[in-house]
């Protein structure tokens, strides 16, 4: 019987009439009789979830409060807890239906699965599988808009991705999250999410057919990101949905120098063209990644064989001019800002450069961009040491009260240490 159950709500739910797939819906409630039903039936109601239709979107919230009023015994289930994990990221969906509903689910899920949830997804932090921890993180996200408390012991961990991470968009999705989940740009980039091409859904272990986009695999499911994956990336860089954008992005910052083992020297160009014109995007993601690959090609050993010394020189005013500009953007932005400037610094081999970096930084007023957050001023000290200068008048509580102990300055080696600049 549960063979001819889960084959019908199969058949129901691949149906193009909406209409079907709610009918789905009321079949699964109407036959859940235990755990063992509801733990087979758990991964179409996800699904569900992210179905195109709003109102079957909204039925199936429904179901999901009907199944907490009237099946108590299943709420306590590890079925449940990923089921309503995926209900929180619908909040990011700008859709007045959609949230008037998800409220009035939110609110009648008890506090201690709330917490269970949290709990349980905060291990995920630790995964080397980085789709298990972007998910995890984005589930994080979701639940911390409405349930801040519960979020907040597990603070250190979260902070710990902001600067260790070594996948760029966990790190940005941190920052965004201690920063500006409300803003309105932020909250338009994240209403597109929600959609079954970028929820990998087999993370949870539901054993379900669902084609996440290729971009989402290659970076964060890669353990290696090389020529091949940059090529697939750089097919999807023109594509008019923001997401797949600032995943190609992503995937190009990530690995940077394999663009010259693909590109020629006029190549090159054309792509420099296309990255310089997106420093002036108006959405900060897109601005601040065109920025850090842009970084990246001028500190590239090789540059001079594929970019002329006047195409050099202009990329770098291009930068230093829109560094004053994102120094006085949002927090995420300023930091990612300084770590490029850094990035140019370390690794250039063009003394001239290197001085244009280093006159520009005296114009900076670096002790203010310390006071501002803590991470503005882990990234300040990154780039003043970067560029040898000493970092010790900047361990006093007038800068930043948090590395002070005792009301004694850190010697600058122990600093260097605590900001994982000296081994």
């Amino acid at each position: 019987m549960e063979y001819g159950l889960l084959n019908n709500i199969n058949q129901l739910i691949q149906s193009n009439n909406y209409g079907e797939r709610i009918s789905s819906i009321n079949l699964i409630v109407s036959k859940i009789g235990d755990k063992e039903v509801f733990k087979k039936v758990t991964p179409y109601l996800v699904k569900l979830l992210y179905d195109e239709n709003m109102l079957v979107r909204v039925n199936a919230l429904n179901s999901i409060k009907k199944i907490i009023s009237e099946y108590p015994s299943i709420i306590n289930s590890p079925e449940f807890e990923k089921l309503i994990s995926h209900v929180y990221i619908l909040g990011f969906t700008q859709c007045g239906i959609i949230s008037k509903t998800l409220s009035s689910l939110i609110n009648s899920i008890p506090k201690d699965t709330i917490k269970n949830i949290v709990t349980q997804l905060s291990y995920n932090l630790y995964s080397s599988d980085g789709l298990k921890r972007s998910l995890a993180l984005f589930k994080i996200s979701a639940i911390s808009r409405y349930h801040p408390e519960y979020v907040k012991d597990i603070l250190p961990e979260i902070m710990y991705l902001l600067t260790n991470d070594k996948l760029r968009l966990i790190q940005i999705l941190v920052a965004l999250m201690l920063e500006d989940f409300e803003g309105k740009e932020t909250k338009m980039i994240f209403s597109k999410i929600p959609r079954l091409k970028y929820i990998p859904l087999d993370v949870d272990g539901f054993g379900l057919e669902v084609d996440v986009h290729p971009l989402i695999k290659i970076y964060f499911g890669s353990k290696h990101i090389g020529k091949e994956e940059i090529k697939k990336a750089l097919e999807y860089l023109d594509d008019n949905d923001i997401i797949i954008e600032i995943l190609s992005l992503s995937i190009i910052e990530h690995n940077v120098c394999a663009l010259f083992e693909l590109y020629n020297t006029k190549e090159i160009r054309d792509f420099v063209d296309k990255i310089l014109n997106r420093l002036q995007c108006r959405y900060g993601i897109v601005r601040i990644l065109s920025y850090l690959i842009l970084s990246k090609i001028i500190a590239y050993k090789d540059i001079r064989n594929y970019l002329d010394e006047e195409l050099i020189n202009h990329c770098l005013s291009m930068l230093l001019e829109n560094c004053e500009k994102f120094l006085m953007d949002r927090i995420f932005i300023k930091c990612y800002t300084l770590e490029a400037i850094s990035t140019i610094y370390t690794n250039c081999e063009n003394p001239k450069i290197k001085e244009r970096i280093k006159e520009f930084c005296k114009k900076i007023n670096i002790r203010d961009l310390a006071c501002d957050h803590q991470n503005c001023y882990v990234y300040s000290i990154l780039l003043l040491s970067s560029i040898g200068e000493n970092v010790e008048d900047f361990i006093t509580p007038d800068v930043y009260p948090d590395f002070v102990g005792g009301g004694k300055k850190l010697e600058k080696n122990h600093l260097l240490r605590y900001l994982g600049i000296l081994n």
